[in-house]
C-alpha cells in the first residue's frame, strides 16, 4: 500500500480504532517487516459481529479478494490474530509460515499466506 493510500484510509482508521489507533498502527508496523517480498494483497482487518458469526459473513466478504488474487496470480497475505481466525482462514486456502508477538508480552499473530488457485 502506498504512503497516499495509507493517508486516505486514515480517517476511516480513526473513527474506527478512536484512541487505540496508535497502538494499532506500531502493531501493523512491526508486522509489515515480516511480509512477502513478492507482489501481493494484504488484508489488514476484517471482522464480524459476534452475533452474526457463523453465519457465512466472513466467507462472503473475502471471496472476492481471493477471486481477483487468483485471477491476477498473487499471494494474498494477512495476520491473524487468534487460533479462531487461523482457522477460518486455513479453511479459505490460508497457510502459517510464521508465528510472531509484537512485544514481549504481546498475544501470538500467525503470519499466514495463501498462493493463488489454478
Amino acid at each position: 500500500m502506498t504512503t497516499l493510500e495509507q493517508i486516505r484510509l486514515l480517517p476511516h482508521a480513526l473513527s474506527l480504532f478512536r484512541r487505540d489507533l496508535p497502538r494499532v498502527l506500531r502493531a501493523l508496523a512491526g508486522a509489515s517487516t515480516k511480509r512477502p517480498s513478492e507482489p501481493h494483497y494484504y488484508l489488514p482487518f476484517m471482522a464480524v459481529v459476534p452475533t452474526r458469526q457463523g453465519q457465512g459473513i466472513g466467507s462472503a466478504l473475502i471471496r472476492p479478494i481471493l477471486d481477483r488474487c487468483d485471477r491476477e496470480s498473487l499471494l494474498a497475505y494477512l495476520e491473524a490474530t487468534t487460533p479462531r481466525n487461523a482457522a477460518f482462514y486455513e479453511r479459505h486456502g490460508f497457510a502459517t509460515f510464521s508465528e510472531t508477538r509484537l512485544n514481549e508480552n504481546g498475544p501470538p499473530l500467525w503470519l499466514m499466506l495463501r498462493r493463488p488457485l489454478g
